[in-house]
């Protein structure tokens, strides 16, 4: 949730030792922590069609509304001093509507079709302080998706059109310990699920005539599956000007896939890279 989000940073170094592969221009999100004090916040955003312009294809003025609903909640558990939470959610309710102008052999077919999708984000945290030198966490997440009609517009006609479903869940163990005042270790463990089905509102065949019409099945269904976790350790050494870093980055994943190809795959990999900077 927008909400939860402390600080977002632009990570430019092609060669970070945090990340298993080279890259540019990667996109750091650091989230909140709980505090010792109770506090949290509601929002909600709202938007309707009423003042929108017309579709010049459309036969009327599509009723579309966007709702979004986020709500953040922290403060201490127990110990006020060392414990602690966070806990957010996002709703998002889009009721959109999909324009269908297409030439078929009865004639034109000028419709609005109901395209509505749906998400559902919840994430909590729980932080524990451990003395001076030590930080434990540990984060679960939730991420649910629901589109209906997916495709349909234009040319294609609502029997043609795809319902998407979208489910993942993540468990992240993370620890952060000051060995020496010159020596951080950083520790993380992710383990998680990603679950995606695709199914045809209709189980005919496809039908398509160029420029005219798209009807009949979409002939898209298929569902996929992934399990997976991540092992990370961070080792960062200064002295003086110069920082010393490395990293080791495991990843062990099994997929399945089930459509027109049924097919499942797992990977392991492990990697270490060391970097030196001199900050300016």
């Amino acid at each position: 949730s927008p909400a939860a989000i402390q600080s977002i940073k632009v990570n430019q170094d092609p060669y970070s030792a945090e990340f298993p592969r080279p890259g540019r221009g990667r996109i750091e999100v650091v989230t909140k922590a709980g505090t010792d004090a109770y506090h949290g916040s509601f929002d909600f955003t709202f938007r309707d069609a009423a003042l929108n312009a017309r579709d010049p294809f459309a036969p009327t003025t599509p009723p579309e509304q966007r709702r979004i609903y986020e709500g953040v909640l922290g403060g201490p558990v127990l110990d006020r001093t060392r414990n602690s939470f966070l806990f957010t959610v996002e709703r998002r309710e889009e009721d959109l509507q999909a324009i269908v102008y297409a030439a078929s052999p009865t004639g034109l077919i000028n419709e609005i079709v109901p395209r509505p999708d749906r998400s559902t984000e919840i994430s909590a945290s729980l932080n524990h302080q451990q003395g001076r030198s030590n930080t434990l966490f540990v984060r679960v997440t939730s991420e649910v998706n629901n589109n209906r009609n997916s495709g349909v517009g234009g040319t294609t006609l609502a029997e043609a059109g795809t319902n998407d479903h979208g489910d993942e869940e993540q468990v992240i163990v993370g620890a952060r310990t000051i060995l020496t005042p010159r020596v951080l270790s950083e520790f993380r463990w992710l383990g998680g699920r990603e679950i995606s089905s695709t199914a045809s509102v209709n189980p005919g065949r496809h039908l398509v005539v160029l420029d005219a019409f798209a009807d009949g099945g979409a002939q898209a269904d298929q569902s996929t599956s992934e399990y997976h976790f991540n092992l990370t350790e961070n080792l960062t050494y200064v002295h003086g000007r110069h920082l010393l870093k490395g990293a080791r980055y495991t990843r062990c994943c099994a997929r399945g896939k089930t459509g027109c190809s049924g097919s499942s795959s797992s990977i392991c990999r492990i990697r270490i890279r060391l970097r030196t900077a001199v900050p300016p």
